[in-house]
């Protein structure tokens, strides 16, 4: 998956509304820490004293920052054009190699932050549901889970579903027609999905229902291009 492509899907999920804020603003976060790396701090640095000078209205200074700016950006050209040929000759993981200390510390601190955020969320939302935890834990436990499957900047919701509840496929016609899909009956008047089974990527097939499209998209071996979360 490209990078533009995997950026599409992140702000599809944010904009989607299908998760939790505390889970987008720690998604956030992780990807502000790791994107931190990538960005030239001395142009950050000059850009906010632009916006500082412009809005001071003191234009010697702006000029001055200006010139300054040219200068980096000339020198950040020439850096990208011998990045680029790095990048032909060396690989990713050479390069993780070379700089192996400073990225096991981004990937602890990341962890780190990690288990912060989610701390939190865990932990508000069980304050949250404390004093009902006992009448309404029941209720609770029947209700479905859900998975959201993206494809093209496009998601839906994929129910998990237990029982009777399972064998009503019409209620999920949506998201199987998104996954290619069809609901049909059977001679019993049963109501199954059409084509019947998965074919994966080592030619194998398996029965299609919830729990094998779940598997086959988060094991990449079936839906060539549908991601799951």
């Amino acid at each position: 998956m490209t990078d533009k492509a995997s950026q599409t899907e992140y702000e599809t999920a944010i904009a989607a509304d299908l998760h939790a804020a505390p889970a987008k603003e720690l998604g956030a976060k992780v990807l502000k820490q790791m994107l931190s790396v990538t960005t030239s701090s001395a142009l950050t640095d000059i850009h906010a004293q632009i916006s500082a000078a412009a809005t001071s209205g003191d234009d010697e200074k702006l000029v001055k920052l200006f010139e300054e700016l040219k200068k980096l950006k000339d020198a950040e050209k020439a850096n990208l054009k011998s990045l680029a040929e790095l990048k032909k000759s060396t690989s990713f993981e050479r390069v993780l190699l070379a700089f192996q200390d400073e990225f096991k510390a981004l990937a602890y601190d990341i962890s780190l932050e990690v288990i912060k955020g989610t701390h939190v969320a865990l932990k508000n939302a069980g304050g949250k549901t404390k004093g009902t935890r006992k009448t309404s834990e029941k209720d609770q436990s029947d209700k479905p889970t859900f998975h959201t499957v993206t494809h093209n900047g496009k998601s839906e919701k994929l129910f998990t579903r237990w029982g009777r509840a399972a064998a009503n496929l019409t209620q999920d016609e949506q998201v199987f027609t998104f996954l290619g899909f069809k609901i049909v009956k059977n001679e019993a008047g049963k109501e199954i999905l059409d084509p019947a089974t998965i074919k994966l990527t080592d030619g194998s097939e398996i029965p299609a229902n919830r729990p094998n499209i779940a598997k086959a998209i988060t094991e990449k071996t079936a839906f060539d291009g549908y991601t799951i979360a």
